[in-house]
Formats: C-alpha cells, structure tokens, sequence
C-alpha cells in the first residue's frame, strides 16, 4: 500500500465531486437513443441482399460521374500562368560579347591566328623540342644507336608545317596518320607533300611544350597538365586582350577527345565524345 502524505493534494484538486458536476454530466447524455455496436460475427452471418449491392455500386458510378465531371469543370476553368517571368533587377549595365579592336593588318585567317600564336609560341615549341630530343638521347652525330631512328633538330619552319598539318589532320578526321601518306588512297592530301609522314612522326614523338625535367623541377605525376602551362599562359594572355567576355558567362566542363591510352583520361559512353580528357571552361 502506498504511503499517503497529507501534503499531495494534486488528485483532490483535479477532481470535482461535486453533485453539480454529477447532474450536469446525466441530464446532457441520453443512454436510451444510443444503439449498441454490431459484432463482427453479426456482419458475417448477415444474409446477402443483392438490391442493397446494386444500390451501392450504382451510388458509386454515381459518385465517379460526379467527380469526372467536376474534374473537367475545374479543368475548363484553369487558366495557364504567364510565361514570361519579370526579370531580376539589375544595378549595372548590360555588357554584350564584343572584340576589341584589332590591328589593321589583319584581313585574312592567317592574320587572325598569327595575333593568337605569336613568335614567342613558336620560339617555346622549337627551343623545348629540341632539349627533350638530346635530353632523350635521340640518335645523331653525337649518338649513333642503331635502336633509334636519325633525328635532327627541328627548325622553324618545319615546327610550322607540323603544326599546320596538324590543324588539318583535326579537320579531316582520321584515326589512321599514314593514310594520308598513302599512296594507292583514293584521296590525295596535298599538305602532306611538304612533310614525310618519317619526319612527321619523329617531330610529334618528341613535341615538347614545358622545359624538359633536366632543366626544372620535376612536374607531379598528379600535376601533369603543368607540362601544357607555358602555352595555355601564352593564349590566356592575348584571348584576355584581344576577346572582351559579355556580361552572362557559365563555367561548364568539357571533353577533349583522346583514344590513345593514358591513365588521366575518362570514359563516359553516355557522353556524345565518350573518352578523353575533361577540362572546365568559361563559356559565353
């Protein structure tokens, strides 16, 4: 039995057992009208009275016509919300895409890729090549391994029709280089005349953009894009000089095609181009 303390008076406060509360309580419910709940046995045995189901299961069409119709009602009175939204509030002005103005010698392609590729890009290609070829030990006067094909050091104007032939290799679009050399193809490439495909390879196989490891710092296996950073500088500089950017620009990734094998490159079949490298470009 538990212990009774005369300090909680909780209970005797919450409880009213007063007779007004009592007759209040027997004069508001009428125990007489209320019917007492069915069992569920009763439902069971009740017998089946198929008018009863048929009035029911017309009530429901009915209910079903009732509500399609005034989905339709609903429907004829919608009214489709304005397309055009009210644009942000802007407190500067608009700036269109525009180029600024350029020198007055510029009046044909070449012109236009030559204020791109500067002297100084084509210096970086010839000079950079050429270390990389000695720094590999490329078979010539000084080295005369019968492993290695003859090599001789680029000039300037081959790195030009190297470059030019490559530009046109992208164009076309292949995956075979010796085809076009080829000389039993239906197709004859004129710009191949002025470089054999030997000479071709040679210069592509020792391509050198960055200055070779023997005089710098060795680039990360993680950092290997640095080994493109001295040109992509170049061309950042005279695209930021020449290319003025409008006001709406969106930074979006892209895919640089590549089927040769690198572990840096990505698959994505889904994709439109499905392997190669991905970068992430400012657009406008």
């Amino acid at each position: 039995m538990a212990p009774h303390s005369d300090s909680d008076t909780s209970s005797e406060s919450e409880y009213d057992s007063s007779p007004d509360s009592t007759s209040e309580i027997d004069e508001n419910c009428n125990y007489e009208n209320l019917e007492p709940e069915r069992d569920a046995e009763e439902f069971e045995n009740a017998p089946w009275n198929p008018t009863a189901q048929l009035h029911a299961t017309q009530l429901d069409q009915l209910h079903a016509r009732q509500l399609a119709q005034l989905h339709a009602n609903i429907k004829a009175r919608a009214e489709l919300p304005d397309p055009s939204y009210p644009k942000l509030p802007r407190h500067w002005p608009f700036r269109p895409f525009d180029v600024r103005t350029l020198p007055d010698y510029v009046c044909s392609p070449i012109h236009y890729f030559e204020l791109f590729w500067t002297p100084e890009i084509w210096d970086l290609l010839v000079r950079n090549t050429n270390a990389y070829a000695q720094y590999k030990e490329a078979r010539g006067k000084g080295n005369k391994s019968g492993k290695l094909r003859w090599w001789k050091a680029v000039t300037l104007y081959e790195m030009r029709i190297f470059i030019a032939l490559l530009i046109y290799i992208s164009i076309t679009g292949t995956s075979n280089l010796e085809s076009f050399w080829a000389k039993d193809s239906n197709t004859i490439h004129k710009p191949m005349k002025f470089m054999s495909f030997y000479h071709f390879e040679q210069i592509k196989r020792y391509l050198y953009i960055s200055p070779p490891p023997f005089t710098t710092t060795r680039i990360p296996l993680s950092q290997w894009h640095l080994k493109l950073e001295p040109l992509a500088s170049m061309l950042r500089t005279k695209f930021q000089t020449y290319v003025i950017l409008s006001q709406n620009v969106s930074f979006d990734e892209m895919m640089i095609p590549f089927s040769g094998r690198l572990v840096h490159i990505l698959k994505m079949p889904n994709k439109p181009i499905k392997k190669g490298f991905k970068v992430w470009a400012l657009c406008d």
